[in-house]
């Protein structure tokens, strides 16, 4: 959608670009208004983000862009690159660790030095600097950054602090310490975290220069933002510093996406997309956080993210059909049929497919092998390379390659060539069956008609048997995994929740659920899958405007934040102790330690907010207290923990060359 440049949208306009799994999408939004003035989508390429974001920002009116006066981008660089364990060369140095375990270095090169410090803040014996400066020497041509985690750095950083400054003269590269990462205790997921981070610096320093060279390139002088795992803003140069805070960033964007354009302070947010279903609870306007740390793939980091329920289920999941009744949808996502070039041949194979009396598998049966723009077939032999040039010419039914010359072994290539991305696997989805219900018009409409009907003849059910049983089965899959979530159930309680389900009584006992809050739909295919979701929980389906872009208007709409703890412990002697991210210190009452620690953690949250693009802030204060009874009964506060937020909107730049 579009709208032309006029005076009224001449204020604070702002872009917001979010890099899908299955598209990358685009709007430029009026901050001041509220409303979404042109939106854009271009298929996603995860081996070239910025093609990506390039190609949707041809989308986009170049007057609209010209008057962005900000620029937001949320990606998926991160999670991607950690599931495939991608990055560049890190030195991770762990200073006061007697052993590694538990500490999952991510590939990076692992120093041990002598150092740390105790749970009070107390050193244990001193850094062994001359150890670390034979370590940096031995590393510094080959490493791209360099990750520091000593232990009890968040008792006391100064280990970390004097370690960064060493390591920063000796080699000018970029470096992290785990505790500006995070102040929670868990020494070796901390290192971890900054092992991953020191890894993924080379990658965002790519992808940022490039994106940053495309809107110069369009005209466009405004602050580059990148949206964290919490949902929260960052500016450029900070991303640089700390790309594993981009973890989650896309279901984050997605939930400030849904509230924004809902209106709404409460929900449960689903987020469909082509491959995946994001879930989150929303209550009073915020996304929830895991404060435990974000988990991706096999690694525990301690980056604070959205805490979301991710199913493989999506508007091109894969159909599993078999004959004796079996029905499967997702986790796998697979090119809808109706998306498949050459319609003419496609429709004929389709036909065929429905006529046949093989007895191969319902899914062999319905699969189409397309090859795959820019794929890549340089890693298999000669026959691999002969069978990805023929699938040039157009699709492949798999009911075609295998009654043709090619030789027995064509599965098993195919499948390289897909594992490589030279090919891509096509079948019926649910794009498809809700193109043949009539319900959305995506591509070939009546290549999907008739792929639902071949279908359908091969498992013995009508066309709309077929969508009815599809349907059904994405709502059960849904909502199941909505009240997993909600009630968060172990896999001992989940009997009671199958039975309910199935529509069962107890001995007697009638059973009922239902959502009291809204669900809020975000993602293409949202109002597809979750209307029958809604009515199966006796809930309210909300599906505001845009909503298939709702990513990157949460992207934009987002606002920048720094929450900052400080911890007064009481120590043995009746002293408190205060611990802050810039070290610690000592107070001979609790009266004392309040006053000079809560303007310490309003000053620490408001730099880091600053620090990270934020223009005018606002401040929220609040104190927990930990305590006991003393032999009086009077309570004694042994713990005080002082939290500061500072949040505010980003600075805007110029928007105009």
């Amino acid at each position: 959608m579009q709208h032309e440049m006029s005076d009224q949208h001449s204020g604070h306009l702002g872009l917001g670009v979010d890099c899908g799994g299955t598209y990358t999408d685009a709007v430029v939004y009026d901050l001041d208004e509220g409303e979404v003035l042109a939106s854009a989508k271009y298929p996603t390429s995860h081996h070239d983000l910025t093609r990506c974001i390039d190609g949707v920002l041809d989308g986009i009116p170049h007057d609209l862009l010209r008057h962005a006066r900000l620029a937001c981008l949320s990606t998926t660089l991160a999670t991607n690159a950690i599931v495939e364990g991608r990055g560049g060369r890190a030195c991770l140095m762990l200073i006061g660790y007697e052993v590694a375990a538990g500490v999952s270095a991510f590939g990076a090169r692992v120093f041990r030095l002598a150092g740390g410090h105790d749970v009070r803040g107390e050193e244990v014996q001193p850094l062994d600097e001359e150890g670390l400066r034979a370590a940096v020497r031995e590393s510094a041509a080959w490493g791209d950054a360099f990750a520091v985690s000593a232990y009890f750095s968040v008792r006391n950083p100064v280990h970390e602090m004097r370690a960064r400054d060493i390591i920063a003269r000796e080699t000018g590269k970029p470096i992290v310490c785990g505790h500006e990462l995070s102040m929670q205790l868990d020494a070796p997921r901390r290192a971890t975290t900054a092992a991953i981070n020191a890894r993924l610096i080379p990658l965002i320093t790519r992808l940022i220069a490039s994106v940053q060279s495309i809107l110069e390139k369009r005209g466009m002088h405004c602050p580059l933002m990148v949206v964290r795992g919490d949902g929260t803003l960052m500016g450029a140069d900070m991303a640089l510093e700390r790309p594993v805070e981009t973890i989650l960033s896309g279901p984050a964007a997605s939930v400030v996406g849904a509230l924004t354009l809902s209106g709404r302070r409460e929900g449960v947010v689903i987020d469909i997309g082509g491959t995946t279903t994001d879930i989150a609870w929303v209550k009073d306007g915020l996304p929830p956080i895991n404060s435990e740390g974000a988990v991706v793939g096999n690694l525990a980091t301690r980056v604070e993210a959205i805490d979301i329920r991710t199913i493989g289920l999506g508007g091109d999941s894969w159909i599993k059909l078999s004959r004796d009744g079996g029905l499967e949808v997702g986790p796998r996502r697979v090119l809808p049929v109706a998306q498949l070039p050459g319609d003419a041949s496609v429709a004929a194979d389709l036909e065929r497919i429905g006529l046949s009396r093989s007895r191969w598998s319902v899914p062999d049966m319905m699969t189409f092998w397309v090859r795959v723009e820019d794929g890549d077939t340089a890693e298999g032999d000669h026959s691999d390379v002969e069978l990805a040039r023929r699938l040039e010419s157009g699709p492949l039914s798999h009911l075609e390659l295998k009654t043709s010359d090619l030789n027995p072994e064509v599965s098993l290539r195919l499948m390289n060539l897909e594992h490589q991305g030279a090919v891509m696997r096509a079948s019926l989805t649910p794009t498809d069956i809700f193109n043949a219900a009539g319900a959305c018009a995506v591509g070939d409409v009546s290549l999907s008609r008739s792929a639902v009907e071949a279908a359908g003849k091969l498992v013995g059910v009508s066309p709309d048997e077929l969508i009815e049983n599809v349907r059904d089965r994405a709502r059960e899959i849904i909502a199941r995994q909505v009240l997993i979530f909600l009630l968060e159930l172990e896999d001992s309680d989940r009997a009671l929740l199958d039975r309910w389900m199935d529509g069962g009584d107890s001995r007697g006992v009638r059973l009922d659920l239902s959502l009291k809050a809204p669900i809020l739909a975000a993602g293409a295919p949202a109002a597809l899958f979750l209307a029958p979701v809604a009515s199966f929980l006796s809930s309210e389906c909300v599906i505001p405007p845009f909503m298939d872009v709702a990513n990157a208007v949460g992207a934009v709409a987002g606002v920048v934040s720094h929450r900052e703890d400080v911890i007064v412990r009481r120590q043995p002697d009746e002293t408190y102790r205060a611990f802050a991210s810039d070290g610690r210190y000592d107070f001979p009452d609790l009266a004392s330690a309040t006053d000079t620690m809560e303007e310490k953690a309003v000053q620490l949250a408001t730099s880091a907010a600053r620090s990270a693009g934020a223009g005018e802030l606002e401040l929220d204060r609040y104190m927990e207290d930990f305590t006991i009874s003393d032999p009086g009964g009077a309570a004694l506060v042994l713990e005080r923990k002082i939290t500061a937020r500072a949040f505010g909107r980003p600075r805007m730049g110029s928007g105009q060359a």
